[in-house]
């Protein structure tokens, strides 16, 4: 299961999602999440994205001169979507700061072939995206 969500840049939510994708390492689970994020974001028009990412790796991969021409498959079309006409910015966060695209990705899948969108915020997930936007001391009072 991979999962991620989208906002602007006031920290509101725009769209989320989920996408079950079979048995997977953590890197390939990692870069399915960027794959289909970066895919919902095109497809919503946005042109300038902060993607965030909390594995070191991914990070290295997606953002190599060398990814189109990656050994690792998944890479390849990863880099194709980089290269569109919009500005996309890559940047390492804390595993902690990541726990609403977290929640998503471990939440029900209704299709095992395409990915799920959420246009509102599940409300499971709306005290984790406070938290991943200000941090856990913002929800102490």
């Amino acid at each position: 299961m991979v999962g991620g969500l989208i906002r602007n840049m006031n920290g509101d939510w725009i769209i989320g999602f989920n996408k079950s994708i079979g048995i997977s390492t953590p890197i390939q689970a990692e870069l399915w999440g960027i794959f289909e994020g970066l895919q919902l974001a095109l497809s919503h028009n946005i042109e300038r994205l902060q993607c965030q990412t909390d594995t070191v790796e991914a990070l290295n991969l997606v953002s190599s001169p060398m990814a189109k021409c990656s050994p690792i498959a998944l890479v390849r079309p990863i880099a194709k979507l980089i290269s569109k006409q919009w500005m996309i910015e890559f940047i390492l966060i804390r595993r902690e700061a990541n726990a609403a695209a977290d929640f998503l990705a471990k939440s029900t899948v209704i299709s095992n072939e395409q990915a799920q969108t959420y246009t509102e915020p599940p409300h499971e997930i709306k005290s984790l995206l406070h938290r991943d936007l200000y941090g856990p001391a913002f929800l102490r009072t």
